[in-house]
């Protein structure tokens, strides 16, 4: 708000004078206490201000519009003469640009005395406000842990079980360097001893192209819930149960869940769906149009 344009305004309207506004000139609002001597007293610009010998109307925790009078004297402090008081009446009769520029004013001339206020006020909000969000991250962090845990759990699981069959693979090898040493061995021995005989000549037999889908292939029931086969070399393998529950399919696969330990593989569950009757031979042949092991139950 312009005071020189209010002021020009009021003269043409009402017909004031200079004189009129003279009080006026010198203006500040000023929030009033009672010091520990009892006298009831604001300050600005870090000078005192009392109120004027006639403005008992101006009470202890009031904010009040006040014209200023400067003393002369040593004290170098200000008189206050009321002009309007700043309550919640005031406040509520103010337009929108006059609260501007209200509260722009009591920020430029009392922040000293408003932002202790302001920080005691909303300690407690923003206090509230950084608890929430610390808690918000921390639940993020937890379950971000968890899933991580989980995750290390299930590689971890899949590490043992490909220790197991790494275990189970070098035992084959072993066990297979073991007869080719027996093999050559028996071989060498055998050139050793061996007598010289004539080869007849004998006519030469015709192979015909075969199909290998229906091969006949060993698999046993060695147990309730395993079943075995030389033929069974990969070390995971699928497996599928048919609808009516008369075969199984059997087919060599990296990716899948069922592990083969030295030729055995292990279904849960076996047992209810085929009793166990003892260990023995199981009808099985080998289908190329499944790339499997069809294994017959009874």
């Amino acid at each position: 708000m312009d005071f020189l344009l209010m002021q020009r305004e009021f003269q043409e309207k009402y017909g004031t004078t200079d004189a009129d506004w003279e009080p006026y000139r010198k203006t500040a609002i000023v929030r009033f206490e009672k010091d520990e001597k009892g006298y009831v007293l604001g300050r600005i610009n870090g000078k005192v201000v009392f109120r004027d010998n006639s403005s008992n109307e101006i009470q202890p925790g009031e904010t009040w519009i006040v014209s200023l009078v400067e003393n002369t004297g040593p004290s170098k402090n200000y008189f206050a003469k009321p002009i309007m008081k700043l309550d919640s009446a005031f406040m509520f009769d103010l337009r929108k640009d006059q609260l501007d520029m209200v509260a722009e004013h009591l920020w430029n001339e009392q922040r000293g005395v408003l932002e202790p206020m302001f920080e005691e006020r909303y300690k407690e909000t923003i206090g509230k406000r950084i608890a929430d969000a610390t808690e918000e991250v921390r639940k993020k962090t937890e379950e971000r842990i968890a899933e991580m845990s989980a995750s290390m759990e299930k590689m971890e699981a899949r590490a043992e079980e490909d220790a197991s069959v790494i275990s189970s693979l070098e035992n084959r090898i072993e066990e297979l360097n073991k007869q080719l040493e027996a093999k050559e061995a028996e071989l060498k021995d055998a050139k050793v001893n061996a007598k010289p005989v004539t080869v007849t000549p004998q006519k030469e037999i015709e192979f015909e192209q075969t199909d290998f889908s229906g091969k006949n292939v060993e698999v046993t029931r060695t147990g309730p819930d395993s079943i075995s086969s030389k033929s069974f070399r990969k070390a995971r393998y699928f497996v599928n149960l048919s609808a009516d529950h008369r075969f199984l399919l059997i087919r060599a696969d990296n990716t899948a869940g069922i592990l083969c330990m030295d030729g055995t593989i292990v279904l849960a569950g076996l047992s209810e769906i085929s009793p166990f009757e003892g260990e023995g031979p199981m009808d099985a042949e080998y289908s190329r149009r499944y790339e499997g092991y069809i294994v017959y139950l009874k």
